[in-house]
C-alpha cells in the first residue's frame, strides 16, 4: 500500500515499512520516458549521501534552470534519500534486525523488508538509469576547510574474473561515463 501526497512538483510516497515500522520514503519528480534511480543511505552511518540526494532534488524541483526543466522533461527521476532508516536512527551500517545484514549485499535474497519494498518500486518502474550514493571515509569534513568529505562514483570494485564479458563492459562504460561527467 502506496500512500502518496503531492508536494508542487515532486511526488512523495513510501514503499512500505522498515524492519523497526518507519516509512521507506522516497520521492519522485520530472514527467520524462525514462526513470532515473537516485538512492541514499543504503547505509545507515553514511549521513552526508542524504544530504546530496535531498540537494539533487530540491534543485530539479525548484530550478526554472533550462539544465532542471530539461532534466525533467527528459526523466522520471525517483529519490530515496534514506533506503536504511532504522540503521540511520540507529547510527549503524547495517540494518537493525537481529541479523543485522548489509542492505547492500541484499540483492539476490531479499531477507530484509526494506529490499523487498524497494525492489517491488524497482520492478514497478523498471529505471534505466541508477546511482547509488555513499559516503566514503570517517571525518565529515575534509582536514582544513569546511568542504563535505568526497563521494565515490564509479563502477562495481569486483575481480574482472568474476564477471560475464558483458558485465565487465558495462562495469568499463560505467567507469568511463562517471569519469566523463565528473
Amino acid at each position: 500500500d502506496q500512500r502518496r501526497r503531492r508536494q508542487g512538483a515532486v511526488d512523495v510516497a513510501s514503499a512500505g515499512l522498515s524492519g523497526e515500522g518507519r516509512e521507506l520514503v522516497y520521492a519522485t519528480v520530472g514527467h520524462g520516458p525514462d526513470v532515473f534511480w537516485l538512492q541514499a543511505r543504503i547505509h545507515g552511518n553514511e549521513l552526508h549521501s542524504t544530504e546530496a540526494v535531498l540537494q539533487v532534488l530540491k534543485y530539479l524541483a525548484s530550478s526554472s534552470s533550462a539544465e532542471a526543466v530539461r532534466i525533467r522533461e527528459q526523466l522520471t527521476v525517483i529519490v530515496i534519500p534514506m533506503y536504511n532508516p532504522d540503521g540511520a536512527t540507529a547510527n549503524i551500517r547495517q540494518s537493525t534486525t537481529p541479523f543485522q545484514l548489509d542492505l547492500n549485499r541484499d540483492w539476490e535474497l531479499f531477507r530484509q523488508p526494506e529490499s523487498r519494498a524497494f525492489y517491488e518500486l524497482w520492478e514497478e518502474t523498471r529505471p534505466r538509469l541508477a546511482l547509488d550514493l555513499h559516503h566514503m571515509g570517517q571525518s565529515p569534513i575534509v582536514e582544513g576547510t569546511n568542504d563535505l568529505n568526497t563521494f565515490q562514483i564509479g563502477a562495481r570494485s569486483i575481480d574482472p574474473s568474476r564477471m560475464t564479458a558483458e558485465q565487465w563492459l558495462t562495469n568499463r562504460q560505467m567507469a568511463l561515463i562517471s569519469t566523463a561527467a565528473v
